[in-house]
Order: C-alpha cells, then sequence, then structure tokens
C-alpha cells in the first residue's frame, strides 16, 4: 500500500484514506468526477469515476458515484454500462464496508431499477441512523420525486417531501447540484416561477446548462420578456465563448421552446427560441421547428446557406 503520510500534499492525502481508497491517483481522479458530477456533467463524471475505479478496483465511493452517474446519464443517451451492473458488482463483490454502507447501496438499486417505494424503507433507516449524512437524504429525495411522479394519487403528498429531502443535501452540501434538478422539477409542477428564479440568484455562480432553460422557462411564464432575453444573451455568450460545437446551446432551445409549447402554451415565445435554435444548432440538428402547437423538432423549410 502506498504510506499517503509521506506524500507532498499531506492533507490530500488524509482525504484519500477517508475515502476508501490508498491510491492518491484514484482519489484525485474521483475528485475530478465529483467536480462534474457537481456541474451535471454526468459522462464526464463518468469517464472519471471509471478511471479512478480502473486504478484502484476496491473505491467504493468511486463505485457509489459511478452508480448515481450512470443512473442520470440513462435520461441523456447511451452508454455501455448501467447503474444497476455496478450495483450489482458493488454488492457482488462486497466492497462497502459496513452493513450501512450495505444497505445505501441496496437502497440506490432499488430507485435505479424503478422501485422507489421499496426503496424508501431502506433511506428512512439511514436516515434515522445518519441524520447528517447528504447520500440519504439525497436517496429518499429520488424516492419521494419517483413516487410522486409515477403516482398521482401520492404527488400532492411526496413531492413536498422531495423538494424538502433535496434542500436538506444542498444545506450539508451547497456543491451537491444534482439535487437541485429535482427540485427544480417540483417548483416547475408548482409553477412557483419566482421560487426558480430566487433559486437561481442563490447559485447563479454554478447554475448547470441543464438548470438555465427552467430560469428561461420562469421568466417566460411570468412574462418577464426583457430580462427572458437578457439571460439568454448571457448564456450564448458564455456558451459560443466554451462550445464549440454549439450543442450546449442547441440544447437549451430545444428545451425552452418544448416545454413553453408543449406544457405553458406559450406558442409565440416557444418559436421565438425554436427559430434561434435552428440558426444555432450543428447541421445534423437543422431539422427543428415549431409546427401544430408542439415543438417536433422537425423543419419544413431549409435554412439558407444550409
Amino acid at each position: 500500500d502506498l504510506d499517503i503520510s509521506k506524500h507532498a500534499d499531506d492533507q490530500l492525502a488524509l482525504e484519500a484514506g477517508t475515502k476508501t481508497t490508498q491510491s492518491l491517483d484514484a482519489y484525485e481522479k474521483y475528485l475530478e468526477g465529483i467536480k462534474y458530477f457537481n456541474q451535471l456533467e454526468w459522462d464526464i463524471a463518468v469517464k472519471s469515476f471509471n478511471e479512478a475505479i480502473a486504478i484502484d478496483s476496491t473505491f467504493m465511493d468511486a463505485y457509489f458515484y459511478l452508480t448515481i452517474s450512470l443512473g442520470w446519464l440513462d435520461d441523456y443517451k447511451d452508454t455501455d454500462q448501467s447503474a444497476e451492473e455496478i450495483c450489482k458488482i458493488i454488492l457482488d463483490k462486497k466492497l462497502y464496508h459496513n452493513e450501512i454502507e450495505k444497505q445505501r447501496v441496496e437502497g440506490t438499486c432499488l430507485y435505479t431499477q424503478g422501485e422507489y417505494n421499496a426503496s424508501l424503507a431502506f433511506y428512512e433507516k439511514l436516515i434515522e441512523i445518519e441524520p447528517d449524512n447528504k447520500l440519504n437524504w439525497y436517496g429518499i429525495g429520488e424516492a419521494y420525486y419517483h413516487t410522486g411522479q409515477n403516482d398521482t394519487t401520492v404527488r400532492e403528498k411526496n413531492y413536498p417531501k422531495a423538494l424538502s429531502s433535496m434542500h436538506r443535501v444542498l444545506e450539508l452540501d451547497p456543491d451537491f447540484h444534482t439535487a437541485i434538478y429535482h427540485i427544480f422539477d417540483v417548483l416547475a409542477y408548482n409553477k412557483d416561477w419566482e421560487g426558480m428564479i430566487n433559486f437561481d440568484s442563490k447559485y447563479k455562480v454554478n447554475i448547470s446548462g441543464k438548470i438555465q432553460p427552467r430560469v428561461l422557462r420562469a421568466y417566460e411564464n411570468l412574462g418577464y420578456l426583457e430580462k427572458a432575453e437578457k439571460y439568454y444573451e448571457k448564456i450564448e455568450q458564455t456558451l459560443i465563448s466554451t462550445d464549440s460545437t454549439g450543442e450546449g446551446l442547441c440544447y437549451i432551445n430545444a428545451d425552452i421552446a418544448y416545454n413553453l409549447a408543449k406544457e405553458d402554451t406559450l406558442f409565440q415565445r416557444a418559436k421565438y427560441y425554436a427559430e434561434k435554435g435552428i440558426k444555432i444548432c450543428p447541421p445534423e440538428f437543422h431539422r427543428w421547428l415549431w409546427q401544430n402547437g408542439n415543438v417536433l423538432i422537425i423543419s419544413t423549410y431549409p435554412l439558407e446557406g444550409v
């Protein structure tokens, strides 16, 4: 084993020793993964966590965050790994260090498989044992959110619980921005547009591109069109300088246009963003348009010069 006490960065070495690895290289990759996880860049986080595991195949924390990241990434793109697969590795190889970790993994396995009600019991028990553990609150927040999402009869009861659970996560770790995603889901369901804007003001320095369309949607629903367009311009300036592919801004235009049309019936404003998307998106996405009262991401006319 590496003698971490002799490493130049003693604090990093000490932290590595408490994060279920003795490898500083693995721990540095893990920290990189956590950074991207907190930025909701789950695809990059998956890569970093896998690199940490390649260095230390017993690195429990890296496996655990890889599981959560894959659960989110599955909503956005195809992967050659699954959260269920990583859960099975953790449990089969007994990578957990105690019964509490084992139960947390089992609860996570259940909700990544869609067994949200079954996972609740695990997290309720874990919170009794470790009331200040952010992962316990995150897990129960996921369970509350998805039970409410999938069953309208319990939504009114469980959505507020999901909201308070994710707020608790952020109280314990303000950088755990993956928790913000379902906070915005619940605020959108409640049409709490002011709440969205206030939340953005609190976390605006690090707000993810996956959240920014929600903030735009809030401004639009409140009729703050000038503020919406200024907010969009700031996003546009940032992404033009940092994303040469144009895909980030393309995604934002698609998301806001779709929701303004489908959820909010703000058809003219949806068309405004869809048409911006057509001008901005990479060529393979140029067939976007607003049609028949929905954003179908299908254009009926070619762009000039395309």
